[in-house]
């Protein structure tokens, strides 16, 4: 089917209510990977991440909140040497 005759046949209400159906649950190719890696995971017992088995990031995150959520990681490790330094000097007293 050409564009020309979707448009024809495809009322912008039915278009709407589409894509409001696709961001609710997605189909296609991409879907497609991350299911049957999450099926292969199952059967195969795999404990790991999913990212770590697939081509792609299964949860693509625009580059603000991967740098937002490295810069937490970052806290909280500053934060826990931070602590165990404390500790230390804890226990010479």
């Amino acid at each position: 089917m050409t564009v020309a005759e979707l448009s024809a046949k495809l009322s912008n209400d039915e278009l709407i209510e589409w894509m409001a159906y696709y961001s609710f649950d997605p189909w296609g190719g991409y879907r497609s990977d991350v299911q049957t890696a999450r099926l292969e995971a199952a059967s195969t017992g795999y404990r790991g991440n999913l990212s770590e088995i697939l081509a792609f990031e299964p949860d693509p995150l625009p580059p603000d909140e991967i740098k937002r959520r490295e810069q937490i990681a970052q806290i909280a490790k500053l934060e826990r040497q931070t602590a165990q330094m404390a500790a230390m000097f804890d226990d010479i007293e």
